[in-house]
């Protein structure tokens, strides 16, 4: 019987390929099918941390759950995705012995990481390909930790001890870019023996002050270094202060006053230059003590106030106030020939002829905490000049409301607005307006937006000020000035001016003007004050 063949679609393949080659096939065709069944990794934030060490930004997926991810999904690399501003960084690493720090964790990194705030996700990678990002997750890295520099400072005589100051803006910006934790100064004496001194910082909106407690005389070195986590950095180089020998104390002067005479003195005065009989006598380096004879005044009572004596001692400007004594302690004295200058002021005014305002500096008083008649104000905030200067520019008057609203109601007025508005008012670059003009200017249409509803006008001696200041916050002011009259540490044209009064210390009141926040002696201000008000909003 001839044989018979089967020629269908399934015989040709029974016949064509041989059992174990079909076998094999069918092997193929179920792997690639389970190879398509793999789904892709997910990571979450939960899967891996984000860290900072020695400058390199970190990921790390721990032990734990790059065993749970592998199980699940059978991934064999990770990708970190690193994002800061506009620039991207895409880092993958493989899952092997070799990338696993000793406790089984994967570590990516980004090396020299740059300081500021990181938006870092991470996805992995398997068979079928990678996954989804996981979630951003912001990182902040602050500036990269250094040795901190060497810090600015100045050497003086305070209270009669040498002293280094690293003034308040240096202070801030050591801890804000070197996060600085304390300064250590140490000071070397003229035999060349060193000491140090360590202040720990608590504020950093403050000066820092340290010192060495009565010096001996000659020639004393001092260097400064701050620390942080770091440990300490580098000394600035050597300032040098030459400290003067010890002055030959004698004890304060009793003064033979008599009577005071019943004068009819609207404003407090002396029937002579000489009737005050003012005495000074050093009662410690650096440190002298005034006494004189009580000066004369028609009144003390309501309308004229208590008598203020104000001694400053030329050159440098320190001064001490009392309405309570005739006698008086002047600190900070500088070395060599000094002359000290007495007035008397009351709520009427101050005796100015023949006398001129003495030169201070312009920086703020150092103030000691829990001292009444200290009240700094906000000494490091920024003004705009409003294009005021102490070239004398007519637009103080405005320049001054434009503080006391940023100030007083936390607002930055354009000064574009400052000046239009000044204009409408009927100002000039030459020629200022009254307070008056001001004021109803003010009232009736607002400056910069804010309407104020009025004025409140307060005597201008000192004590007035200090309570004006608690009452208020913040005071306007009007001075007149003679050309080349020094006030805080500017030189003037000479003229009328507004300014903001918003704080005072034992030296005298804090000032904003032409930009700046500014420290008046009471003799400048006595001398050149002419109103003073409070604003009501």
């Amino acid at each position: 019987m001839p044989e018979v063949r089967d020629h269908s679609e399934a015989g040709k393949s029974d016949l064509s390929m041989p059992e174990k080659e079909q076998q094999t096939h069918l092997d193929i065709d179920k792997a690639a099918s389970n190879k398509k069944k793999i789904p892709l990794p997910i990571v979450t934030n939960d899967d891996f941390t984000i860290s900072a060490d020695n400058g390199d930004l970190s990921v790390t997926v721990s032990a734990i759950n790059l065993i749970k991810i592998i199980a699940q999904f059978h991934a064999t690399s990770f990708v970190a995705r690193f994002m800061l501003n506009d620039a991207t960084f895409v880092i993958p690493l493989a899952v092997s012995s070799d990338n696993l720090d000793g406790d089984g964790a994967l570590n990516i990194l980004e090396p020299s990481a740059d300081s500021g705030t990181w938006q870092v996700s991470l996805a992995a990678v398997n068979a079928s390909g990678q996954g989804k990002w996981s979630s951003s997750e912001e990182f902040t890295i602050d500036p990269s930790l250094q040795s901190v520099n060497a810090p600015d400072f100045t050497l003086s005589m305070l209270n009669g001890n040498l002293t280094a100051k690293v003034a308040a803006i240096d202070v801030y910006n050591s801890v804000s870019n070197f996060q600085t934790s304390s300064f250590t100064a140490q000071f070397t004496s003229p035999t060349g023996l060193v000491s140090s001194e360590t202040y720990e910082i608590q504020d950093q909106n403050s000066d820092v002050l340290l010192w060495v407690s009565t010096p001996s005389a000659g020639t004393w070195s001092v260097s400064l270094a701050g620390t942080n986590t770091l440990g300490e950095g580098d000394w600035s180089p050597p300032k040098q202060y030459e400290v003067s020998p010890p002055i030959s104390l004698t004890p304060p002067p009793v003064l033979a006053c008599g009577v005071t005479p019943l004068e009819s003195y609207q404003k407090p005065g002396w029937s002579t230059s000489s009737a005050s009989q003012l005495t000074t006598t050093w009662i410690s380096p650096g440190v002298l003590q005034a006494d004189w004879c009580p000066a004369s005044v028609i009144s003390s009572g309501d309308g004229y106030g208590p008598i203020i004596y104000t001694l400053t001692v030329d050159p440098g400007g320190e001064t001490c106030t009392t309405w309570t004594s005739t006698t008086c302690i002047i600190s900070n004295i500088p070395s060599g020939p000094t002359t000290t200058y007495l007035m008397a002021t009351n709520e009427i005014g101050t005796n100015v002829n023949g006398i001129s305002t003495i030169a201070n500096s312009g920086a703020i008083f150092n103030c000691i905490q829990n001292v009444t008649d200290c009240y700094p104000g906000p000494i490091n905030d920024v003004f705009q000049a409003y294009g005021n200067t102490f070239a004398g520019l007519g637009d103080c008057t405005f320049a001054a409301a434009a503080d006391w609203e940023q100030l007083n109601l936390g607002i930055n007025p354009d000064a574009a607005t400052i000046g239009a508005e000044f204009s409408d008012a009927g100002g000039s670059l030459i020629y200022g307006l009254t307070p008056q003009a001001l004021f109803n200017y003010w009232q009736t249409h607002g400056i910069a937006g804010v309407v104020i509803k009025g004025v409140s006008k307060y005597y201008t001696d000192q004590i007035d000020v200090q309570n004006g200041v608690r009452d208020y916050g913040e005071l306007l002011a009007t001075l007149t000035l003679s050309p080349g009259q020094n006030i805080a540490g500017q030189s003037t044209t000479g003229g009328g001016h507004m300014l903001v009064v918003d704080g005072f210390t034992p030296q005298g009141p804090i000032v904003v003007t032409w930009g700046a926040t500014l420290q008046m002696t009471w003799q400048q201000w006595n001398l050149e004050v002419t109103g003073m008000w409070g604003i009501n909003n």
